[in-house]
């Protein structure tokens, strides 16, 4: 198996502290510190649900939620979420919208390192984790990790960014040092995974990949760098082109 699967996190330059800051600007959509997965959600959020199956009374667990972005969409839609994440003030965010909103009886949080979770084995109906597999030095033990809370039968969706020159130039090099909306160090190219890492991953782990997917901006790539400059106002869209970003399901036999 890869390399990948373990990376020495002494040799690592990510920043992942950055998200203690943040705070309730998880929720400003357009403009604020992680606009883009505000921009990614609804694509991302539509296609978690036709590869999950109706959500409605399903237990799902999203792996890495930090404030809610995702985990309050998967609840509006039906699933019984919990959402774990080591920061604990993106939890305390994300507890903060959630009890305003609709899906406060739907959704809650409980810190947690993805390495080991405080659940027991087979406890979720389905598990996502999205913008995060990127973030995990240790990728086969976190995908053994969610291998082991999800129901046999069950479904593990994710998205993530792919280990190419073109991920490293629009995700370092554009997103964070041209037009820094997003802080520096937010990631570290190693740590990027080719979908034949985590494929290997998930069969060492025990699941099957049924698909792999792009997921990219719609339009112009040069008017989208304007777009992205004055203020994240992307639309995405699941596409073939997985050269910078893809998403797609495994299943747990």
């Amino acid at each position: 198996m890869s390399g990948r699967l373990s990376v020495d996190p002494a040799r690592v330059t990510i920043d992942n502290k950055y998200y203690d800051d943040i705070g309730d600007a998880w929720w400003q959509t357009r403009k604020g510190p992680v606009a883009g997965l505000h921009a990614m959600n609804p694509t991302r959020a539509g296609y978690f649900e036709k590869v999950l199956g109706p959500l409605k009374g399903r237990t799902l667990l999203d792996v890495g939620c930090g404030g809610g972005i995702l985990a309050e969409e998967l609840a509006r839609r039906g699933a019984d979420v919990t959402g774990i994440d080591m920061s604990v003030s993106s939890l305390a965010a994300a507890n903060r919208h959630a009890a305003a909103g609709a899906t406060r009886d739907s959704v809650r949080y409980a810190a947690s390192d993805a390495l080991a979770l405080p659940f027991a084995d087979a406890s979720f109906d389905a598990i996502v984790s999205s913008d995060f597999l990127e973030h995990v030095p240790d990728l086969g033990r976190c995908v053994r990790e969610m291998a082991r809370v999800l129901k046999p039968g069950g479904v593990l969706a994710f998205d993530t960014i792919n280990r190419t020159f073109l991920a490293w130039v629009i995700v370092i090099g554009v997103m964070e040092v041209l037009v820094r909306r997003i802080p520096r160090h937010t990631h570290d190219r190693r740590l990027f995974v080719k979908p034949s890492e985590l494929a290997s991953a998930l069969s060492a782990a025990g699941l099957a990949l049924v698909e792999t997917r792009g997921l990219s901006p719609e339009g112009n790539p040069l008017a989208n760098l304007v777009r992205v400059a004055r203020g994240f106002d992307l639309r995405f869209a699941v596409t073939s082109d997985q050269n910078v970003s893809y998403l797609g399901y495994a299943t747990k036999a």
